[in-house]
């Protein structure tokens, strides 16, 4: 994966990308992020995940976020 910070002035923007093109059986994809004191996190990603058929195994997605005091996060 990747991920892409488009250029704001009022907060930090990350744009997460999945260069794999999908997820199938056994694949997993974690991603955190953390908005420190007083700060401002936009998070997001380019398009909605393709899950494929698979014959073995789950496909995992984990996601963990955390926000600081004064920070939002959207």
């Amino acid at each position: 994966s990747k991920v892409a910070f488009p250029r704001r002035k009022d907060a930090v923007e990350a744009i997460v990308l999945n260069t794999s093109g999908g997820l199938t059986g056994g694949d997993r994809f974690e991603a955190s992020a953390s908005a420190g004191p007083d700060s401002r996190l936009i998070l997001t990603t380019q398009a909605a995940e393709r899950a494929y058929r698979s014959t073995s195994g789950a496909a995992r997605v984990s996601t963990r976020l955390s926000v600081a005091k004064g920070a939002v996060l959207h």
